[in-house]
């Protein structure tokens, strides 16, 4: 008897992992227009998340969802079934290049209008940071040199053969770097005008990407580090 319990309980629990956005008893449909956007390392321009599976729960529920829902080619998905008095979430999750992307949108169901759902690298999978050089007038700086230290000391030295990580910024005054320990690090940046330079410590905290921290070419001694 109690195999015949255990095999029936297997059984309802395969239907409801099974179950289809057209088996649920409500009547709602929702559009949503999903999107993806590299804001560390790319351009932070929205692509449409093409083809690929996005996830609805009951609001709140971060662990479990009741059905999934594939977007067409252009991003776009259509969610069935919903119940009137219901409320909903629904999200993603994607890696791509070594970055994890996630979106939620909380009770996304309590609007009756299209609403957007945008994937962006997670601020709770990784570990990094993302600096942004800027001029005094808040423009990007691009092109410019970053250098990054495990302490203040090697910082104040910028010997690019004691650097932990060093590259250019990108076009949009931008750099990055993703799978970091978990530690305070300083940036030292140096522009075009050899008597401009500034220092910027970064706290990367665990599973956290510290995200646009401004970087000024400011006059030294001492700088403007903030």
């Amino acid at each position: 008897m109690k195999k015949l319990q255990l095999f029936a309980l297997i059984i309802a629990l395969l239907l409801v992992a099974c179950r289809k956005p057209e088996d649920l008893p409500g009547s709602r449909d929702i559009g949503l227009h999903v999107t993806i956007t590299n804001d560390v390392n790319g351009t932070g321009t929205p692509q449409d998340y093409a083809e690929k599976y996005i996830y609805v729960s009951n609001a709140g529920d971060t662990i479990n969802y009741l059905f999934s829902v594939k977007t067409d080619a252009n991003g776009n998905a259509l969610v069935k079934g919903l119940a009137e008095e219901g409320h909903y979430d629904v999200y993603a999750n994607e890696t791509r290049d070594g970055l994890q992307y996630s979106g939620r949108l909380r009770n996304f169901s309590d609007s009756i209008s299209q609403q957007v759902l945008d994937l962006r690298p997670g601020s709770t999978d990784q570990n990094g940071f993302l600096i942004t050089c800027v001029d005094a007038a808040g423009g990007p700086l691009p092109n410019l040199r970053v250098r990054v230290y495990t302490s203040l000391a090697l910082a104040q030295q910028n010997d690019s053969n004691l650097a932990f990580f060093k590259g250019n910024t990108d076009a949009y005054g931008r750099i990055s770097k993703t799978e970091t320990a978990s530690t305070t690090y300083y940036a030292r940046i140096r522009s075009a005008d050899p008597q401009l330079d500034d220092t910027l410590a970064i706290v990367v905290n665990e599973r956290n990407i510290t995200r646009d921290k401004p970087l000024h070419p400011c006059p030294q001694p001492p700088g403007c580090a903030s």
